[in-house]
């Protein structure tokens, strides 16, 4: 990818330093780059992302059913995964 100019992005629930299982060339590497703490969704975010969820793979929800969804406790994956067919 650096040859190339491809730019990389990596996701962790952690910052580069609460990565202690990775070899510490690595995370050192990612500190040096730009991190950026993200916040979950709020209910609002995670039903925009469910209704685009759902249309993707074709599920019909009221939008009673998309609320109920979103507000769910447990955030934004559980929610997709019961999209599963």
């Amino acid at each position: 990818r650096l040859a190339r100019r491809k730019p990389v992005v990596v996701t962790a629930t952690a910052g580069p330093a609460g990565l202690a299982h990775l070899p510490r060339r690595f995370t050192s590497r990612l500190a040096a780059g730009l991190v950026v703490p993200l916040d979950p969704p709020g209910p609002g975010g995670r039903r925009l992302i469910l209704e685009d969820a759902a249309a993707a793979r074709n599920v019909r929800l009221t939008p009673a059913a998309l609320d109920w969804l979103a507000g769910r406790p447990g955030g934004l994956r559980p929610a997709l995964g019961s999209l599963q067919s």
